[in-house]
């Protein structure tokens, strides 16, 4: 389930998913977050894992957008993580 976090209409909708047990990482789980950029023909989507901050998956962003994805992440990542947490009960 995808829960929104931030839009902003013409230029990129940011939503983060529940928490997804992973014991690789620290604490035990993860949260993917999606950047999703809207084009003429649909949108281009790139995909982080948090708390680890690894980009997994680009389908069309350019350089420059995922530098500013990767700054939003770093700025927000904390409290993005604590929402899934909240969510989850934890």
């Amino acid at each position: 389930m995808s829960n929104p976090y931030a839009a902003f209409p013409g230029h990129v909708n940011i939503t983060y998913s529940e928490l997804i047990p992973d014991s690789s990482m620290p604490g035990g789980s993860k949260v993917i977050v999606s950047f999703k950029h809207p084009t003429v023909h649909g949108f281009t989507e790139a995909q982080f894992s948090l708390p680890d901050y690894q980009l997994l998956s680009n389908s069309g962003l350019s350089v420059h957008q995922l530098e500013r994805a990767e700054e939003v992440l770093k700025r927000n990542g904390e409290e993005i993580f604590s929402a899934a947490k909240a969510k989850a009960g934890e």
